[in-house]
């Protein structure tokens, strides 16, 4: 036994740990690992990356035709029903409705075009899909979500694509580039 050197109880000589030990959930977010990102050498490059943005252009100019069509549709059906003892109202609610929902989808894709990309270091603490749809004539759709933890131990679940999903695992921890509510990409550090 070495007297002074604290690896031996004074009162029954069992063997005490050299260090605390933590458990390999809690190690995921130790704050150790933040500190050596911060510490690593490609992280001033990775800070200043801004990963590919995708496009919302198309998707604005296909919901943009979309509200033209259903206007059509909803002048039409205003015309065709004058007179036939129909209210004329129910063409202009269904135009209303179709116009609201096309005009909302087309303000959150052009607030999603001018958000700006935030980059944080932060670990990946858990992952999940959601799968919607799908029966005997439609498809399913498949949402992919990412749930990330902060140094500051804050955590937000991040939508994001099957390609981010498919490189990303639960413990992966590194600089998280994110742009209105989705994890666009995720560089991982060695830590």
């Amino acid at each position: 036994m070495v007297a002074g050197s604290g690896r031996f109880c004074s009162h029954c000589g069992t063997a005490l740990p050299d260090a605390p030990r933590i458990t390999p959930d809690e190690y995921r977010t130790h704050a150790e690992r933040y500190r050596a990102v911060r510490a690593h050498e490609r992280y001033p490059a990775a800070m200043d990356h801004t990963p590919p943005l995708p496009s919302t252009a198309p998707a604005v100019l296909a919901l943009t035709v979309m509200l033209f069509v259903g206007v059509g549709i909803t002048a039409y059906l205003a015309v065709r029903v004058a007179g036939t003892g129909v209210p004329s109202f129910l063409p202009l609610l269904l135009g209303l409705v179709w116009a609201g929902t096309i005009g909302h989808r087309i303000v959150e894709l052009l607030n999603l075009a001018h958000a700006s990309v935030v980059r944080v270091v932060a670990v990946v603490v858990d992952e999940r899909i959601k799968v919607s749809g799908g029966g005997k004539n439609s498809s399913a759709t498949t949402t992919y979500y990412a749930t990330l933890q902060t140094e500051d131990g804050g955590r937000v679940e991040l939508t994001t694509s099957d390609n981010v999903a498919g490189m990303i695992a639960r413990g992966d921890i590194g600089v998280a580039y994110t742009r209105a509510g989705t994890l666009l990409e995720l560089e991982r550090f060695p830590v």
